[in-house]
């Protein structure tokens, strides 16, 4: 287990309610996303992911092959987290970067 020490007190580093936003800790995930699903669908995962406090922004790629990329706090969620939320009946995401 890491500890970070933040204005003299340590403190645990899953604990990221005790944090405040950093934007040094904005991390992003590159998912490919494997969709039979409507773009209705894809466009409310998108909505749906933005809404969540632990990223800041969520959009596909415009071309090539069909990704998720999701900018997010690090210290309140991971790549295999977002995957997790991604993941339902007619969507699948491999995470190919982060």
């Amino acid at each position: 287990m890491s500890v970070i020490t933040l204005n003299k007190k340590a403190v645990d580093e899953t604990d990221a309610s005790r944090f405040p936003y950093n934007s040094e800790m904005t991390c992003y995930a590159i998912l490919w996303v494997k969709t039979v699903a409507s773009e209705v669908i894809k466009r409310g995962l998108v909505e749906e992911l933005v809404l969540r406090n632990e990223v800041e922004d969520a959009r596909y790629t415009t071309s090539g092959p069909l990704c998720l990329v999701v900018k997010y706090n690090g210290l309140m969620t991971s790549p295999s987290k977002i995957q997790a939320l991604v993941n339902r009946p007619g969507l699948r995401a491999v995470i190919v970067g982060c």
